[in-house]
């Protein structure tokens, strides 16, 4: 007796065959194996006999899905995979609602020809996930949102600055990357556990009525300066003060919480009286992105004083090479989310003062940051910085060049952009007749036939 249906490999279905091929009953086949009986006699019948040389080869169908046909033929849904990967590629990749209308403009093209006889007159959402199914090579990401100036960077700045690295022997202690962040973490909504038949689930928010940035700074050897904290104002509570736990932290003020060029210079004075108390050679690299906010005369000058190679990274790269947006930022935001949930938790108090948000920052700081020297290790390392890697380097500057798709597929030679189409529409379609062919004027030669007949013959006679 055969095992249960469809519990078998095509290699034990090639080996059954064989078997049954070299002369052994189809009945004791089925017995001693996990093939049914009919199974074997329908396989047996569509199974394809070859000849090379001598000797016969036996070559086996491969098996077919069971059920129904799928309403798109199998070649339609090729192709429809086909051109989900070619909008990954260039940046607009497709969900569910997209490969539906898709698919469904594919059906209504099939006409008469569909693969159901009956059939719904558009595909439904079950369709898709059938279709999923059918094509494992599809899965569900999250699309990061990249404008379209970070897709199309180069990486002039990378390279001086690997230069700068090689040429003057840097250790990793001397290779430094600043970057400020918002002490707010982006809003988001999340995943809860919730009671069957909730129609409103909502959740309690930590929010502060101003904005805080946090300057860092990290090596990469793992070294990490205190941080410069911003907040709104030019005069500050010595309680709001007291809260920052970090010893050598800064905190100060700006119009409106955000940093500007006339704090990076303050910071480039902090910075060079940290080099001197930790006794780090110089000249050191300090690595900063292209804002307007580090790109001055002054601070320039103020750089080659105290040691410093200032390099930017290349306009709009902070996401491929800067190793404090690659590899530690993302733990401290979620320090401060965890803290600020924990606060609306335990007090039931949504609001957030100075003094609460500069020792949360402080905190997540500290637990992220200064304890967990392996990030900033990672983030260097991990982009190709430091030690210099141009293999990792390339890499990440091809790294949404195409969409993360790997392979080649979504490249078929087939696919077009709507531009293409709209000229080959205007070629091929929108014609106009060819121009009238003008022929030149022939002379006539005439006949005066007044007040006579006149026949060919007579025409032999005249001049």
């Amino acid at each position: 007796m055969g095992g249960p249906r469809g519990r078998y490999s095509e290699e034990e279905l090639a080996k059954a065959l064989t078997r049954a091929r070299e002369g052994d009953s189809y009945a004791h086949v089925a017995r001693t194996s996990p093939i049914p009986l009919r199974t074997l006699f329908a396989k047996a019948k569509a199974a394809r006999v070859s000849e090379e040389g001598d000797s016969m080869v036996q070559v086996v169908v491969k098996p077919t899905r069971r059920g129904p046909k799928p309403a798109l033929p199998a070649f339609m849904e090729a192709d429809l995979v086909e051109w989900i990967a070619a909008m990954q590629r260039v940046g607009l990749p497709q969900g569910r609602a997209g490969i539906l209308r898709k698919a469904n403009e594919l059906y209504q093209l099939l006409g008469a020809y569909r693969t159901r006889s009956v059939g719904k007159s558009h595909l439904p959402s079950g369709w898709y996930y059938r279709f999923r199914d059918r094509h494992p090579l599809l899965t569900t990401r999250m699309a990061q949102p990249i404008s379209r100036v970070r897709n199309t960077i180069t990486g002039h700045g990378v390279w001086t600055m690997t230069k700068l690295v090689i040429e003057h022997k840097l250790t990793a202690a001397r290779f430094f990357n600043m970057d400020e962040t918002s002490f707010m973490p982006a809003k988001k909504t999340k995943t809860v556990v919730a009671i069957k038949g909730s129609t409103n689930v909502w959740s309690h928010e930590s929010k502060a009525n101003f904005h805080m940035t946090v300057c860092a700074a990290v090596s990469a050897a793992g070294t990490a300066l205190p941080p410069l904290i911003i907040v709104p104002g030019v005069r500050i509570l010595k309680t709001d003060l007291a809260a920052a736990t970090i010893e050598r932290t800064c905190v100060t003020g700006a119009s409106k919480g955000f940093s500007n060029s006339g704090l990076f210079k303050l910071w480039i004075d902090f910075f060079v009286t940290e080099l001197s108390v930790r006794q780090i050679a110089k000249p050191v690299v300090l690595l900063v992105d292209n804002s307007s906010t580090h790109i001055d005369l002054d601070t320039v000058t103020k750089c080659i004083e105290g040691g410093i190679l200032l390099v930017t990274l290349p306009a709009n790269a902070t996401h491929l090479f800067q190793p404090l947006d690659v590899a530690v930022f993302r733990p401290f935001k979620a320090k401060v989310r965890e803290a600020l949930h924990d606060k609306v938790t335990l007090t039931a108090d949504g609001s957030i003062s100075k003094a609460d948000a500069i020792a949360i920052a402080c905190a997540a700081f500290s637990e992220t940051i200064i304890e967990r020297p392996q990030n900033a290790v990672s983030g260097f390392s991990g982009v190709g910085l430091y030690p210099p890697n141009s293999e990792k380097l390339l890499k990440r500057l091809k790294h949404f060049a195409s969409g993360g798709v790997k392979g080649d597929v979504g490249i078929a030679g087939w696919l077009k952009r709507r531009v293409v189409i709209q000229a080959e529409a205007r070629a091929e379609v929108l014609t106009l007749p060819p121009e009238p062919q003008r022929t030149p004027k022939r002379q006539r030669a005439t006949v005066d036939i007044a007040g006579r007949l006149v026949t060919e013959e007579m025409l032999a006679h005249e001049p």
